[in-house]
């Protein structure tokens, strides 16, 4: 599993296929053999949001670091967009002085901005995990809502549809759409601006 790439809305697409497929053949093979319907234990969604809330919960820090970079970048690119302050000296030499007392303090101001984004960086061990965990919390909810899913298809195409399952499938799926959404978020702040650090070396960089 790669990383340093962004997830694939194919792939999520895809799990939720194998799942749903997965589950209405459990389905067709319990109700050909006489069994009931199986249906989602309600302990299955509430796991997915306690996961989901964690996972905002690790992520955070990340969010406020990246912010930060973001920034940085931002109002780096703002000055190199502003009028340059050689020219604005030569046209007028005597505000020389001056200028050069205004770009001498934009300079101290964007190395406090620097080195107050770098006192406060997220150790990169850290980052890598939360974004493993970010990346392995959307692709299992995709399998368990595509399952959820199917369960709910085939439940509600019976005959004499079961309200349990339903309900059961129905809040399991809502479950595993809030996780795979928190996961693709926390996977989306652990990437950097283009030209920090490792993104030099990465066409999608994580905070690291």
């Amino acid at each position: 599993m790669n990383l340093a790439s962004r997830t694939r809305p194919g792939l999520l697409v895809g799990l939720v296929v194998i799942g749903g497929v997965l589950a209405w053949c459990v389905e067709t093979w319990l109700v050909t053999s006489g069994r009931p319907v199986m249906a989602p234990p309600l302990t299955m969604p509430l796991t997915l949001v306690v996961l989901a809330a964690l996972l905002l919960w690790l992520a955070w820090p990340i969010r406020a670091y990246t912010r930060r970079l973001w920034r940085e970048r931002r109002e780096a690119e703002s000055r190199r967009r502003a009028p340059g302050l050689e020219r604005g000296g030569r046209a007028n030499p005597g505000n020389c002085d001056g200028r050069q007392g205004q770009g001498q303090g934009q300079g101290q101001e964007g190395q406090e901005i620097e080195r107050d984004v770098r006192g406060k960086r997220v150790d990169p061990q850290y980052a890598f995990r939360v974004l493993a965990f970010a990346r392995a919390a959307s692709l299992a909810s995709s399998l368990m809502g595509g399952v959820a899913l199917g369960v709910l298809v085939f439940a509600s195409t019976r005959t004499v549809p079961p309200e349990e399952p339903i309900w059961h499938a129905a809040v399991s799926l809502i479950g595993s759409v809030v996780l795979l959404a928190v996961g693709l978020i926390a996977e989306s702040w652990c990437r950097i601006p283009p030209g920090n650090d490792a993104a030099s070396t990465s066409p999608n960089p994580i905070a690291v």
